[in-house]
């Protein structure tokens, strides 16, 4: 019986022409595909074709390469491309998931002030208890932080129940009585 659905999977894999690319070949497509998208040059159209194609080679080294270096950095990036579409919904969702799962990830406090910048600012309704959540591991993982940005988060949470414009106004206000 095991026979016959591994020649099944085999078959639909192969009749659909469905395959996975090694690692190397998808790195390779991310790489030119962010020149593309970086190319001041390139038209709007193949930003577009490119940036789908990102989307997915970089979906792809997460899928099937999760245990490889470059699957966490596929999931930073893409957190980064769907913050900078404007969509904080999905970008969270590959934060969180980059949060969970790579503990040790090189540039795990820029995702975690990210993550808690997204859930304060951008996401609605506001979730202050994710917002706390990524600020106090933040600190509690860096206790060699900037003292001024550790001073920042420590006021912020403070004043975490205002929203993120509540927040400002309050920020602004103490500058004008400084």
């Amino acid at each position: 019986m095991k026979k016959i659905v591994y020649l099944f999977i085999f078959s639909t894999l192969v009749c659909c022409g469905e395959s996975i690319k090694s690692e190397a070949d998808l790195i390779s497509e991310v790489t030119s595909m962010e020149k593309v998208v970086n190319d001041p040059n390139a038209t709007q159209v193949s930003i577009d074709e490119s940036r789908l194609k990102y989307i997915e080679s970089l979906k792809a080294i997460y899928m099937n390469y999760p245990k490889s270096d470059e699957a966490a950095r596929s999931l930073d990036k893409l957190h980064m491309v769907f913050t900078g579409l404007g969509n904080y919904v999905t970008a969270t969702k590959y934060c969180d998931t980059l949060i969970n799962n790579y503990p040790k990830y090189d540039n795990r406090a820029l995702v975690l002030e990210s993550a808690a910048s997204a859930y304060d600012a951008s996401l609605l309704p506001r979730d202050s208890t994710m917002v706390r959540k990524y600020y106090t591991m933040m600190l509690d993982e860096f206790p060699k932080l900037d003292p001024e940005k550790r001073a920042d988060i420590q006021k912020r949470l403070a004043y975490n129940k205002l929203t993120f414009e509540q927040f400002i106004q309050i920020q602004a206000a103490d500058a004008v009585g400084e």
